[in-house]
């Protein structure tokens, strides 16, 4: 209902390597998030001169499944990055397949860096399917497949998708959020206290 934000000055588009198609995930990767079906959408479209970048901590979980992966040369593990700016830019495309989540704010950094995004209805993203990304349904490793050969094929077209996300996101400061979030509770403080009570300032909230 009230989307979150992200720093306009920090999270930036760079130009992105052509050398090299690099798809990214950032966050925990634990089983929630999706990492199981993104792993095996990956393994079998075997792309030459690509890259998987898994940035985040490993979950215990996860561990026995991840091990074959990491094995592979084109599967890396960057580990926690406290400020993945620079990781963001050296990305392609910015996968997050989760299964269960709030509004990820890795979504929000990684559109406002310029990168398509191929997310889930319920990785909480503001991405528009087919103008920013593709929206694709949670579980479905075939979706994810599919999704990321289009990038891998049409380099154009994931920077022109890359471009508009970073557009579509620059009225998202974390100014938006707070204003939002102020005018929410005023609304609902004036509903549950009637219409000839008078509503004084509410502190700015504290960003998270």
């Amino acid at each position: 209902m009230i989307p979150r934000g992200f720093e306009v000055t920090k999270y930036q588009p760079r130009p992105k390597p052509k050398e090299v198609f690099r798809v990214i995930f950032v966050g925990l990767l634990c089983m929630r998030k999706g990492l199981k079906y993104l792993l095996e959408a990956w393994s079998r479209l075997n792309l030459p001169k690509a890259e998987l970048l898994l940035v985040g901590t490993l979950h215990d979980e996860l561990k026995p499944l991840m091990t074959p992966y990491l094995q592979r040369p084109d599967v890396r593990h960057a580990g926690f990055v406290p400020d993945p700016v620079e990781l963001y830019n050296s990305g392609t495309v910015f996968v997050f397949p989760s299964v269960d989540e709030g509004s990820a704010k890795v979504t929000y950094e990684a559109m406002a860096c310029g990168l398509p995004v191929i997310v889930t209805p319920n990785a909480g993203s503001l991405a528009r399917d087919g103008k920013d990304g593709f929206v694709v349904p949670i579980r479905s490793v075939e979706a994810l497949m599919e999704k990321m050969l289009f990038f891998y094929e049409h380099r154009e077209e994931a920077e022109s998708m890359g471009a508009a996300a970073r557009k579509f996101m620059e009225q998202y400061a974390w100014e938006r959020y707070e204003q939002t979030l102020l005018d929410q509770y005023r609304s609902l403080l004036q509903r549950s206290r009637g219409p000839g009570d008078v509503i004084g300032d509410i502190a700015q909230p504290p960003r998270p």
